[in-house]
């Protein structure tokens, strides 16, 4: 599991990571900034996410102000392509 906590960096805030992979740059979940490098990793790690919820567990999208009303389309695409 990633450290959600803010006493590290983001992957949003590391210009190195985004070098390497455009996807840790293109925010999805401006209220938590939660990146699309973020979601696929989530999508696709050892033990993913069966539900919207569990996503929201693992990177805080949806969680912040307001409540997945501007993020939660693009989510659910991400999931379903994903094979959720």
């Amino acid at each position: 599991m990633p450290n959600l906590g803010e006493a590290f960096p983001r992957a949003y805030q590391r210009p190195e990571l985004i070098a390497a992979d455009p996807e840790y740059g293109t925010l999805v979940c401006h209220c938590e900034r939660v990146s699309r490098g973020e979601i696929r990793d989530a999508l696709t790690g050892t033990i993913p996410p069966a539900g919207l919820d569990g996503l929201r567990r693992r990177t805080r999208a949806r969680a912040g102000r307001c409540q997945g009303f501007h993020c939660g389309a693009a989510l659910r695409e991400l999931f379903e392509e994903a094979g959720g």
